[in-house]
């Protein structure tokens, strides 16, 4: 983005894309999500048949994710929903029901017809990370996702914490019918 000092167009336009990149970077109480506590148990999943406001919560990390580790394209379909069945997204939350980061998962179910889940990616705002919050919900996405895969390319930092999770998950390289198990 280009911004011109004194200029009222770009100073405008630079306000704009500040506050949108803030609401993910510097996350706030999520108004919507602390209503849907009240009444839904499962608030932070994400899928096809979720409300909007979701899709583009969920959209915004994936866009940052894509930001930060310099991605072609966003894995995410659109802010407005992703309409893949086989696609789910979890967001993270911190005790401010502040939407922290966010996760997502691809059905990658192979010929043989065995059903095998994905980690597709993983994206924490940076004031958040190593806060635990990964690992508080890693038991309960295994037990939703089961011996799922983790697909590449993976991160020092992913890697060091399936390390530390002593996790038998592989890492999935599309390109290389050879997957390794992390040892």
């Amino acid at each position: 983005m280009d911004w011109y000092k004194g200029d009222p167009d770009s100073s405008a336009s630079h306000r704009k894309e500040h506050k949108r990149r803030m609401a993910y970077l510097d996350p706030k109480p999520n108004l919507q999500l602390i209503e849907e506590k009240k009444t839904n148990t499962d608030f932070r999943m994400v899928n096809s048949q979720s409300p909007e406001w979701k899709h583009k919560e969920i959209y915004s990390r994936a866009l940052a994710f894509k930001r930060e580790f310099r991605y072609d394209f966003i894995q995410w379909q659109s802010p407005k929903g992703d309409d893949d069945p086989n696609v789910n997204g979890i967001l993270f939350t911190n005790e401010q029901d502040a939407i922290v980061g966010a996760c997502s998962f691809r059905d990658r179910t192979g010929e043989d017809g065995k059903k095998l889940w994905a980690l597709d990616w993983v994206w924490i705002c940076p004031k958040e990370r190593r806060n635990g919050h990964l690992s508080k919900n890693w038991e309960t996405l295994r037990q939703r996702f089961g011996d799922f895969i983790v697909e590449s390319p993976v991160s020092d930092a992913m890697i060091a914490f399936l390390k530390s999770k002593n996790d038998s998950l592989l890492i999935y390289h599309p390109n290389n019918r050879a997957n390794k198990q992390l040892t």
